[in-house]
Protein backbone atom coordinates (compact mmCIF):
# COMPACT_ATOMS: atom_id res chain seq x y z
CA UNK A 1 0.00 0.00 0.00
CA UNK A 2 1.75 3.19 -0.90
CA UNK A 3 2.49 5.38 1.88
CA UNK A 4 0.16 8.90 1.92
CA UNK A 5 1.25 12.17 3.83
CA UNK A 6 -1.47 14.77 4.78
CA UNK A 7 0.22 18.18 4.23
CA UNK A 8 3.55 18.97 2.56
CA UNK A 9 6.60 18.36 3.89
CA UNK A 10 9.57 20.73 3.08
CA UNK A 11 10.16 24.16 1.39
CA UNK A 12 11.54 25.62 4.06
CA UNK A 13 13.05 24.03 7.39
CA UNK A 14 10.53 22.74 9.90
CA UNK A 15 7.71 22.84 7.98
CA UNK A 16 5.74 19.66 8.16
CA UNK A 17 4.05 17.34 10.99
CA UNK A 18 5.67 14.60 12.83
CA UNK A 19 4.02 11.88 11.28
CA UNK A 20 4.45 12.88 7.88
CA UNK A 21 8.00 14.02 8.55
CA UNK A 22 8.68 10.67 9.39
CA UNK A 23 7.20 8.99 6.29
CA UNK A 24 8.89 11.37 3.73
CA UNK A 25 12.33 10.46 5.76
CA UNK A 26 11.28 6.80 5.77
CA UNK A 27 10.70 6.98 1.86
CA UNK A 28 14.16 9.25 1.41
CA UNK A 29 16.31 6.46 3.00
CA UNK A 30 14.76 3.91 1.02
CA UNK A 31 16.49 5.30 -2.65
CA UNK A 32 19.00 7.53 -0.93
CA UNK A 33 22.04 5.25 -2.60
CA UNK A 34 20.17 6.07 -6.13
CA UNK A 35 19.84 9.39 -6.10
CA UNK A 36 23.08 9.93 -4.08
CA UNK A 37 22.80 11.18 -0.70
CA UNK A 38 23.64 10.16 2.86
CA UNK A 39 20.77 7.79 4.56
CA UNK A 40 18.74 10.54 7.03
CA UNK A 41 18.64 10.27 10.75
CA UNK A 42 14.44 9.79 10.83
CA UNK A 43 13.68 11.88 13.75
CA UNK A 44 10.60 13.99 12.40
CA UNK A 45 12.17 17.32 11.98
CA UNK A 46 12.47 19.23 8.64
CA UNK A 47 16.41 20.03 9.05
CA UNK A 48 19.02 20.80 6.40
CA UNK A 49 19.80 17.47 5.39
CA UNK A 50 16.37 16.14 4.80
CA UNK A 51 15.69 19.83 2.50
CA UNK A 52 18.54 18.30 0.44
CA UNK A 53 17.84 15.26 0.30
CA UNK A 54 14.29 15.45 -0.88
CA UNK A 55 16.06 18.53 -3.87
CA UNK A 56 18.61 15.85 -4.25
CA UNK A 57 15.87 12.85 -5.03
CA UNK A 58 13.92 15.44 -7.67
CA UNK A 59 16.70 16.47 -9.44
CA UNK A 60 17.78 12.67 -9.99
CA UNK A 61 14.29 10.82 -9.78
CA UNK A 62 11.88 13.53 -11.14
CA UNK A 63 13.88 15.42 -13.36
CA UNK A 64 10.77 17.44 -15.26
CA UNK A 65 9.39 18.88 -12.12
CA UNK A 66 10.69 22.16 -10.32
CA UNK A 67 13.21 20.41 -7.95
CA UNK A 68 11.80 22.99 -4.78
CA UNK A 69 12.57 20.22 -1.98
CA UNK A 70 8.83 20.09 -1.06
CA UNK A 71 6.84 16.89 -1.16
CA UNK A 72 3.17 17.44 -1.13
CA UNK A 73 0.35 15.04 -1.15
CA UNK A 74 -0.40 13.06 -4.36
CA UNK A 75 2.01 14.80 -6.32
CA UNK A 76 4.85 13.19 -8.52
CA UNK A 77 7.84 13.37 -6.10
CA UNK A 78 5.62 11.37 -3.47
CA UNK A 79 4.31 9.16 -6.30
CA UNK A 80 7.86 8.47 -7.37
CA UNK A 81 9.06 8.27 -3.50
CA UNK A 82 6.34 5.43 -3.54
CA UNK A 83 8.00 3.61 -6.45
CA UNK A 84 10.07 0.27 -5.28
CA UNK A 85 14.05 0.30 -5.55
CA UNK A 86 13.59 -1.45 -8.05
CA UNK A 87 11.63 -0.06 -10.74
CA UNK A 88 12.84 3.67 -9.74
CA UNK A 89 16.08 2.48 -10.78
CA UNK A 90 14.68 1.09 -14.29
CA UNK A 91 13.08 4.61 -14.28
CA UNK A 92 16.00 6.46 -13.50
CA UNK A 93 18.25 4.64 -16.17
CA UNK A 94 15.33 5.26 -18.77
CA UNK A 95 15.57 9.20 -18.35
CA UNK A 96 19.41 9.10 -18.28
CA UNK A 97 19.80 7.12 -21.57
CA UNK A 98 17.16 8.56 -23.48
CA UNK A 99 15.36 5.13 -24.48
CA UNK A 100 12.05 4.92 -23.33
CA UNK A 101 11.99 1.45 -23.56
CA UNK A 102 14.38 1.37 -20.30
CA UNK A 103 11.58 3.54 -18.32
CA UNK A 104 9.85 1.87 -15.46
CA UNK A 105 6.51 0.25 -16.16
CA UNK A 106 5.54 1.18 -13.01
CA UNK A 107 2.30 3.19 -12.76
CA UNK A 108 0.52 4.92 -9.46
CA UNK A 109 -3.41 5.94 -9.40
CA UNK A 110 -5.43 7.37 -6.85
CA UNK A 111 -8.83 6.44 -6.39
CA UNK A 112 -10.14 8.89 -3.72
CA UNK A 113 -7.16 8.84 -1.51
CA UNK A 114 -6.07 5.29 -2.04
CA UNK A 115 -3.17 4.32 -4.32
CA UNK A 116 -3.00 1.80 -6.56
CA UNK A 117 -0.09 0.53 -8.64
CA UNK A 118 0.41 -1.18 -11.70
CA UNK A 119 3.38 -2.63 -13.90
CA UNK A 120 2.07 -1.27 -17.31
CA UNK A 121 0.16 1.55 -18.67
CA UNK A 122 -2.49 -0.89 -20.07
CA UNK A 123 -3.21 -2.24 -16.52
CA UNK A 124 -3.61 0.73 -15.50
CA UNK A 125 -6.06 1.97 -18.17
CA UNK A 126 -8.35 -0.89 -17.71
CA UNK A 127 -8.69 -0.33 -14.05
CA UNK A 128 -9.14 3.35 -14.40
CA UNK A 129 -11.52 2.55 -17.04
CA UNK A 130 -14.00 0.60 -14.63
CA UNK A 131 -13.89 3.51 -12.14
CA UNK A 132 -17.23 5.57 -11.72
CA UNK A 133 -16.66 9.25 -10.58
CA UNK A 134 -19.56 11.64 -9.77
CA UNK A 135 -19.60 15.19 -8.68
CA UNK A 136 -22.49 16.24 -6.22
CA UNK A 137 -22.26 20.53 -5.36
CA UNK A 138 -18.74 20.66 -6.82
CA UNK A 139 -17.22 17.45 -4.84
CA UNK A 140 -15.82 14.62 -6.75
CA UNK A 141 -16.40 11.32 -5.65
CA UNK A 142 -14.74 8.31 -6.97
CA UNK A 143 -15.74 4.56 -6.39
CA UNK A 144 -13.96 1.51 -7.46
CA UNK A 145 -16.51 -1.28 -8.55
CA UNK A 146 -16.84 -2.79 -5.26
CA UNK A 147 -17.72 0.03 -3.52
CA UNK A 148 -19.95 1.25 -6.31
CA UNK A 149 -22.05 -1.81 -5.80
CA UNK A 150 -21.89 -1.70 -2.17
CA UNK A 151 -22.92 2.02 -2.60
CA UNK A 152 -26.02 1.28 -4.79
CA UNK A 153 -26.82 -1.06 -2.35
CA UNK A 154 -27.32 1.06 0.21
CA UNK A 155 -28.48 3.87 -1.69
CA UNK A 156 -31.66 1.67 -2.64
CA UNK A 157 -32.38 1.36 0.81
CA UNK A 158 -31.79 4.41 2.62
CA UNK A 159 -34.14 5.61 -0.89
CA UNK A 160 -36.80 3.20 0.41
CA UNK A 161 -37.26 4.34 3.68
CA UNK A 162 -36.67 7.82 3.05
CA UNK A 163 -38.08 9.39 -0.18
CA UNK A 164 -40.27 6.54 -1.41
CA UNK A 165 -41.67 6.73 2.11
CA UNK A 166 -42.35 9.88 2.43
CA UNK A 167 -43.86 10.06 -1.24
CA UNK A 168 -46.23 7.44 -0.40
CA UNK A 169 -47.40 9.27 2.95
CA UNK A 170 -47.87 12.56 1.39
CA UNK A 171 -49.83 11.43 -1.50
CA UNK A 172 -52.13 8.89 0.68
CA UNK A 173 -52.62 12.26 2.94
CA UNK A 174 -53.73 14.63 0.11
CA UNK A 175 -55.96 11.78 -1.42
CA UNK A 176 -57.21 10.78 1.80
CA UNK A 177 -58.04 13.78 2.82
CA UNK A 178 -60.14 14.53 -0.42
CA UNK A 179 -62.17 11.42 -0.01
CA UNK A 180 -63.00 12.51 3.37
CA UNK A 181 -64.09 15.99 2.57
CA UNK A 182 -65.66 14.80 -0.66
CA UNK A 183 -68.13 12.48 1.63
CA UNK A 184 -68.95 15.04 4.09
CA UNK A 185 -69.37 17.97 1.29
CA UNK A 186 -72.09 15.20 -0.51
CA UNK A 187 -73.85 12.80 2.28
CA UNK A 188 -73.77 15.67 5.17
CA UNK A 189 -75.65 18.67 4.66
CA UNK A 190 -75.04 21.46 7.81
CA UNK A 191 -71.11 20.13 7.58
CA UNK A 192 -71.29 20.81 4.02
CA UNK A 193 -72.83 23.96 4.62
CA UNK A 194 -70.72 24.51 7.80
CA UNK A 195 -67.72 24.12 4.74
CA UNK A 196 -69.11 26.57 2.46
CA UNK A 197 -69.12 29.14 4.85
CA UNK A 198 -65.61 29.00 4.82
CA UNK A 199 -64.90 29.70 0.87
CA UNK A 200 -62.72 27.50 -1.14
CA UNK A 201 -64.13 25.10 -2.95
CA UNK A 202 -62.61 21.22 -2.75
CA UNK A 203 -59.98 20.74 -4.94
CA UNK A 204 -59.89 19.07 -8.50
CA UNK A 205 -59.69 15.28 -7.86
CA UNK A 206 -56.89 14.91 -10.85
CA UNK A 207 -54.38 16.81 -8.51
CA UNK A 208 -54.48 13.85 -5.27
CA UNK A 209 -54.51 11.38 -8.32
CA UNK A 210 -51.54 12.35 -10.40
CA UNK A 211 -49.65 12.41 -6.91
CA UNK A 212 -51.05 8.98 -5.92
CA UNK A 213 -49.79 7.82 -9.49
CA UNK A 214 -46.34 9.92 -9.04
CA UNK A 215 -45.92 7.68 -5.86
CA UNK A 216 -46.67 4.95 -7.14
CA UNK A 217 -44.12 5.15 -10.17
CA UNK A 218 -41.00 6.34 -7.73
CA UNK A 219 -41.95 3.59 -5.32
CA UNK A 220 -42.08 0.86 -8.54
CA UNK A 221 -38.45 2.75 -10.12
CA UNK A 222 -36.38 2.38 -6.71
CA UNK A 223 -37.63 -1.17 -6.95
CA UNK A 224 -36.35 -1.77 -10.23
CA UNK A 225 -32.69 -0.26 -8.69
CA UNK A 226 -32.17 1.41 -12.27
CA UNK A 227 -30.58 4.73 -10.97
CA UNK A 228 -31.50 6.32 -14.33
CA UNK A 229 -35.25 5.57 -13.98
CA UNK A 230 -34.99 6.65 -10.12
CA UNK A 231 -33.57 9.98 -11.17
CA UNK A 232 -36.23 10.59 -13.81
CA UNK A 233 -39.18 9.61 -11.18
CA UNK A 234 -37.79 11.58 -8.46
CA UNK A 235 -37.87 14.99 -10.49
CA UNK A 236 -41.54 13.70 -11.99
CA UNK A 237 -42.87 12.92 -8.48
CA UNK A 238 -41.72 16.51 -6.90
CA UNK A 239 -44.03 18.66 -8.15
CA UNK A 240 -47.35 16.59 -8.40
CA UNK A 241 -46.68 15.25 -4.55
CA UNK A 242 -45.78 18.71 -3.24
CA UNK A 243 -48.16 20.52 -4.90
CA UNK A 244 -51.30 17.87 -4.02
CA UNK A 245 -50.22 17.64 -0.52
CA UNK A 246 -50.38 21.84 -0.38
CA UNK A 247 -53.65 22.30 -1.58
CA UNK A 248 -55.22 19.53 0.43
CA UNK A 249 -53.21 21.22 3.95
CA UNK A 250 -54.35 24.34 3.07
CA UNK A 251 -57.97 23.10 2.16
CA UNK A 252 -58.28 21.39 5.43
CA UNK A 253 -56.40 24.59 7.38
CA UNK A 254 -59.11 27.32 5.44
CA UNK A 255 -62.14 24.71 6.60
CA UNK A 256 -61.33 24.00 10.11
CA UNK A 257 -57.82 25.52 11.04
CA UNK A 258 -54.96 23.45 10.84
CA UNK A 259 -55.73 20.74 13.07
CA UNK A 260 -52.15 19.29 13.97
CA UNK A 261 -53.38 16.76 15.81
CA UNK A 262 -54.96 15.09 13.21
CA UNK A 263 -52.01 14.28 10.85
CA UNK A 264 -48.36 14.56 11.33
CA UNK A 265 -47.01 17.12 8.78
CA UNK A 266 -44.42 16.36 6.40
CA UNK A 267 -42.05 18.81 6.26
CA UNK A 268 -39.95 17.77 2.97
CA UNK A 269 -37.97 20.71 1.17
CA UNK A 270 -36.20 20.74 -1.94
CA UNK A 271 -32.68 19.87 -0.75
CA UNK A 272 -29.37 17.93 -2.55
CA UNK A 273 -31.41 14.86 -2.19
CA UNK A 274 -32.94 14.76 -5.63
CA UNK A 275 -29.35 16.40 -6.96
CA UNK A 276 -27.38 13.47 -5.33
CA UNK A 277 -29.84 10.78 -6.71
CA UNK A 278 -29.35 12.66 -10.51
CA UNK A 279 -25.78 12.48 -9.87
CA UNK A 280 -25.64 9.29 -9.42
CA UNK A 281 -28.26 7.98 -11.97
CA UNK A 282 -25.31 9.16 -14.64
CA UNK A 283 -21.82 8.37 -13.26
CA UNK A 284 -18.75 9.48 -15.30
CA UNK A 285 -16.70 6.60 -16.81
CA UNK A 286 -13.15 8.19 -16.21
CA UNK A 287 -10.31 7.58 -18.42
CA UNK A 288 -6.94 6.67 -16.76
CA UNK A 289 -5.64 10.19 -18.31
CA UNK A 290 -7.67 11.83 -16.23
CA UNK A 291 -7.48 10.37 -13.30
CA UNK A 292 -5.14 11.66 -11.21
CA UNK A 293 -5.86 15.28 -11.97
CA UNK A 294 -9.06 14.60 -10.77
CA UNK A 295 -7.88 12.67 -8.00
CA UNK A 296 -6.29 15.41 -6.73
CA UNK A 297 -9.67 17.02 -5.74
CA UNK A 298 -11.46 13.63 -5.27
CA UNK A 299 -12.60 12.13 -2.23
CA UNK A 300 -12.91 8.05 -2.10
CA UNK A 301 -16.50 7.00 -3.02
CA UNK A 302 -17.04 5.17 0.74
CA UNK A 303 -16.70 8.75 2.18
CA UNK A 304 -20.12 9.25 0.25
CA UNK A 305 -22.00 6.50 1.94
CA UNK A 306 -22.24 8.19 5.11
CA UNK A 307 -23.51 11.51 4.04
CA UNK A 308 -26.17 10.09 1.87
CA UNK A 309 -28.54 8.94 4.42
CA UNK A 310 -27.85 12.31 6.14
CA UNK A 311 -28.74 14.49 2.76
CA UNK A 312 -31.88 12.09 1.78
CA UNK A 313 -33.04 11.96 5.65
CA UNK A 314 -33.56 15.77 4.77
CA UNK A 315 -36.85 14.11 3.11
CA UNK A 316 -38.70 13.80 6.64
CA UNK A 317 -41.39 11.19 6.75
CA UNK A 318 -43.20 12.13 9.96
CA UNK A 319 -43.74 9.80 12.97
CA UNK A 320 -47.15 9.06 12.02
CA UNK A 321 -48.59 5.23 11.85
CA UNK A 322 -49.90 6.00 8.42
CA UNK A 323 -52.37 9.15 6.69
CA UNK A 324 -54.80 6.24 6.59
CA UNK A 325 -54.89 5.68 10.32
CA UNK A 326 -55.09 9.37 10.99
CA UNK A 327 -57.65 10.28 8.52
CA UNK A 328 -60.13 7.31 10.05
CA UNK A 329 -59.94 9.59 13.26
CA UNK A 330 -61.52 12.53 11.78
CA UNK A 331 -65.23 11.77 13.21
CA UNK A 332 -68.08 14.11 12.25
CA UNK A 333 -68.03 15.48 15.64
CA UNK A 334 -64.45 16.84 15.48
CA UNK A 335 -65.47 18.32 11.65
CA UNK A 336 -68.30 20.25 14.04
CA UNK A 337 -66.04 20.72 17.31
CA UNK A 338 -63.07 22.22 14.72
CA UNK A 339 -65.60 24.46 12.48
CA UNK A 340 -67.74 26.24 14.79
CA UNK A 341 -65.09 28.16 17.10
CA UNK A 342 -63.92 29.08 13.23
CA UNK A 343 -67.08 29.85 11.41
CA UNK A 344 -68.49 31.49 14.33
CA UNK A 345 -65.48 34.30 14.72
CA UNK A 346 -65.32 34.62 11.14
CA UNK A 347 -67.33 36.97 9.13
CA UNK A 348 -69.21 34.03 7.54
CA UNK A 349 -70.60 32.90 10.82
CA UNK A 350 -73.56 35.80 10.87
CA UNK A 351 -75.32 33.55 8.81
CA UNK A 352 -75.54 31.11 11.75
CA UNK A 353 -76.90 33.68 14.26
CA UNK A 354 -79.01 35.06 11.93
CA UNK A 355 -80.55 31.50 11.74
CA UNK A 356 -80.07 31.03 15.15
CA UNK A 357 -81.59 34.03 16.52
CA UNK A 358 -84.83 33.13 14.77
CA UNK A 359 -85.58 30.01 15.73
CA UNK A 360 -84.22 31.08 19.16
CA UNK A 361 -86.76 34.03 19.28
CA UNK A 362 -89.76 31.26 19.24
CA UNK A 363 -88.11 28.92 22.49
CA UNK A 364 -85.91 31.71 24.42
CA UNK A 365 -87.24 30.24 28.38
CA UNK A 366 -87.73 34.05 29.20
CA UNK A 367 -91.53 35.50 30.28
CA UNK A 368 -90.33 38.75 29.80
CA UNK A 369 -88.63 38.57 26.25
CA UNK A 370 -91.37 36.52 25.35
CA UNK A 371 -93.77 39.08 25.71
CA UNK A 372 -91.81 41.74 23.28
CA UNK A 373 -92.21 41.74 19.64
CA UNK A 374 -90.27 39.01 17.55
CA UNK A 375 -88.31 41.72 15.25
CA UNK A 376 -87.07 43.43 18.32
CA UNK A 377 -85.84 40.18 20.12
CA UNK A 378 -84.69 38.64 16.59
CA UNK A 379 -82.43 41.45 16.33
CA UNK A 380 -80.92 41.88 19.44
CA UNK A 381 -80.78 38.14 19.88
CA UNK A 382 -78.54 37.84 16.56
CA UNK A 383 -76.44 40.55 18.14
CA UNK A 384 -76.14 39.24 21.60
CA UNK A 385 -75.25 35.57 20.12
CA UNK A 386 -72.53 37.77 17.76
CA UNK A 387 -70.83 39.35 20.53
CA UNK A 388 -71.40 37.69 23.73
CA UNK A 389 -68.57 34.89 24.02
CA UNK A 390 -70.45 33.29 26.80
CA UNK A 391 -73.19 33.28 24.72
CA UNK A 392 -73.86 29.70 24.65
CA UNK A 393 -74.04 29.19 21.08
CA UNK A 394 -70.60 27.12 20.30
CA UNK A 395 -71.56 24.70 23.16
CA UNK A 396 -74.99 24.08 21.92
CA UNK A 397 -74.19 23.31 18.59
CA UNK A 398 -71.47 20.84 19.98
CA UNK A 399 -74.81 19.34 21.79
CA UNK A 400 -76.67 18.69 18.68
CA UNK A 401 -73.87 17.21 16.66
CA UNK A 402 -75.12 13.51 17.25
CA UNK A 403 -78.40 14.36 15.40
CA UNK A 404 -77.22 16.63 13.02
CA UNK A 405 -75.30 13.82 11.40
CA UNK A 406 -77.07 12.03 8.51
CA UNK A 407 -79.07 14.53 5.98
CA UNK A 408 -80.18 17.45 8.40
CA UNK A 409 -80.80 20.32 6.62
CA UNK A 410 -79.63 24.38 7.85
CA UNK A 411 -83.19 25.02 9.15
CA UNK A 412 -83.58 21.93 11.20
CA UNK A 413 -79.78 22.45 12.69
CA UNK A 414 -80.79 25.96 13.80
CA UNK A 415 -83.96 24.55 15.22
CA UNK A 416 -82.08 22.10 17.13
CA UNK A 417 -79.33 24.45 17.89
CA UNK A 418 -82.53 26.90 19.75
CA UNK A 419 -83.70 24.48 21.11
CA UNK A 420 -80.59 23.04 22.82
CA UNK A 421 -79.72 26.84 24.09
CA UNK A 422 -83.44 27.46 25.43
CA UNK A 423 -84.07 24.11 27.12
CA UNK A 424 -80.42 25.19 28.99
CA UNK A 425 -81.84 28.25 30.68
CA UNK A 426 -80.88 30.92 27.92
CA UNK A 427 -82.27 34.18 28.95
CA UNK A 428 -83.60 32.84 31.78
CA UNK A 429 -81.27 34.70 34.14
CA UNK A 430 -83.27 38.36 32.47
CA UNK A 431 -86.55 37.78 34.41
CA UNK A 432 -84.81 37.44 37.69
CA UNK A 433 -82.66 41.06 36.73
CA UNK A 434 -86.26 42.13 35.94
CA UNK A 435 -87.54 41.40 39.13
CA UNK A 436 -84.67 42.41 41.34
CA UNK A 437 -84.03 45.82 39.74
CA UNK A 438 -86.27 47.36 37.37
CA UNK A 439 -88.40 48.54 40.36
CA UNK A 440 -85.42 50.86 41.58
CA UNK A 441 -84.32 51.66 38.30
CA UNK A 442 -87.55 53.25 37.63
CA UNK A 443 -87.29 54.88 40.80
CA UNK A 444 -84.14 56.41 40.08
CA UNK A 445 -85.66 57.27 36.54
CA UNK A 446 -88.30 59.78 37.79
CA UNK A 447 -87.46 63.50 38.55
CA UNK A 448 -88.08 64.23 41.89
CA UNK A 449 -90.58 66.34 41.88
CA UNK A 450 -92.69 63.92 39.88
CA UNK A 451 -91.76 61.36 42.34
CA UNK A 452 -93.33 63.78 45.39
CA UNK A 453 -96.56 64.05 42.78
CA UNK A 454 -96.64 60.10 42.44
CA UNK A 455 -96.14 58.65 45.83
CA UNK A 456 -95.89 61.70 48.64
CA UNK A 457 -93.80 61.24 51.63
CA UNK A 458 -93.75 57.36 50.88
CA UNK A 459 -90.03 56.37 51.81
CA UNK A 460 -88.08 55.31 48.70
CA UNK A 461 -88.45 51.60 49.47
CA UNK A 462 -92.06 51.44 49.62
CA UNK A 463 -92.00 53.74 46.62
CA UNK A 464 -90.21 50.91 44.84
CA UNK A 465 -92.83 48.32 46.35
CA UNK A 466 -95.50 50.34 44.63
CA UNK A 467 -93.55 50.08 41.06
CA UNK A 468 -92.35 46.28 41.29
CA UNK A 469 -96.72 45.34 42.31
CA UNK A 470 -97.62 47.77 39.13
CA UNK A 471 -95.39 46.11 36.80
CA UNK A 472 -96.34 42.59 37.74
CA UNK A 473 -100.07 43.26 37.56
CA UNK A 474 -101.66 46.12 34.55
CA UNK A 475 -98.23 47.69 34.14
CA UNK A 476 -96.60 44.82 32.26
CA UNK A 477 -97.58 45.88 28.89
CA UNK A 478 -95.55 49.28 29.75
CA UNK A 479 -92.27 47.24 30.98
CA UNK A 480 -92.61 44.83 27.73
CA UNK A 481 -92.67 48.64 25.60
CA UNK A 482 -89.59 49.64 26.89
CA UNK A 483 -87.53 46.44 26.93
CA UNK A 484 -88.80 46.26 23.21
CA UNK A 485 -87.42 49.74 22.90
CA UNK A 486 -83.93 49.12 24.84
CA UNK A 487 -83.31 45.75 22.75
CA UNK A 488 -83.71 48.01 19.27
CA UNK A 489 -81.32 50.25 20.57
CA UNK A 490 -78.90 47.75 22.17
CA UNK A 491 -75.81 46.29 20.48
CA UNK A 492 -75.39 42.70 21.88
CA UNK A 493 -72.93 42.97 24.45
CA UNK A 494 -74.85 45.00 26.97
CA UNK A 495 -75.41 42.95 30.71
CA UNK A 496 -78.74 42.41 31.67
CA UNK A 497 -78.61 44.72 34.09
CA UNK A 498 -78.29 47.32 31.90
CA UNK A 499 -80.94 46.52 29.72
CA UNK A 500 -83.32 46.76 31.94
CA UNK A 501 -81.77 50.14 33.08
CA UNK A 502 -82.20 51.20 29.63
CA UNK A 503 -85.82 49.94 29.64
CA UNK A 504 -86.40 51.68 32.89
CA UNK A 505 -85.17 54.84 31.19
CA UNK A 506 -87.72 54.18 28.48
CA UNK A 507 -90.69 54.10 30.49
CA UNK A 508 -89.83 56.94 31.96
CA UNK A 509 -89.72 58.92 29.06
CA UNK A 510 -92.29 60.12 26.44
CA UNK A 511 -96.19 60.44 26.11
CA UNK A 512 -96.81 56.76 27.69
CA UNK A 513 -94.91 58.01 31.28
CA UNK A 514 -97.68 59.89 31.76
CA UNK A 515 -100.35 56.54 31.70
CA UNK A 516 -97.77 54.80 34.01
CA UNK A 517 -97.28 57.49 36.03
CA UNK A 518 -100.77 57.77 36.75
CA UNK A 519 -100.90 54.10 37.61
CA UNK A 520 -98.50 54.13 39.73
CA UNK A 521 -100.34 57.22 41.56
CA UNK A 522 -103.43 55.58 41.78
CA UNK A 523 -101.66 52.99 43.81
CA UNK A 524 -99.85 55.17 45.81
CA UNK A 525 -102.70 56.84 46.86
CA UNK A 526 -104.61 53.74 48.41
CA UNK A 527 -101.27 53.12 50.23
CA UNK A 528 -101.78 56.06 52.03
CA UNK A 529 -105.34 55.46 52.84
Amino acid sequence: MAVTIKRTVGGKIGHGSTPDILAVQKLLNRHASLAGYKKLEENGKVDKKTLAAIKKFQQVCCPDINADSRVEPRKQTLLSLNMSAADLKKWVKGVQSDDPGDAAQCIVLYVGKTAYEFNSQNDADKFAATIKQIEINGKTHQFTPKEWAAFQADMIKTLNRTIVVGAKSRAEMAYGLWEHFAELNNDQYVISWFVSLTGPDLPKFGIVNKASNAARNLEAAVKSGNFDRIGKAIKEAEEPINKAYKVMWDYQKAVIGSAENWVTALEVTKTTSFIIVGAIATPLLVPSAGLAGAGALASGGTALVGSTANELGKYNVGTSKGPADAIKNIALDTVIDGTVGAVLKGASGKKIFEGVGEQLVKKVGSKWIGKVGSPAVQKYLTAYLQNATTSGIEEAIKQVGEVIKGKTKPKDFFGKVATAMATGGFMKGFDKVVDDKLGKAVYDGISSKARKDIFGELKPAVAIGIINDVVKGSGGNFVSTGIEQALKAATGKESDTALVEAAAKKMTKGADFKKFQKMLADKAAKRKK
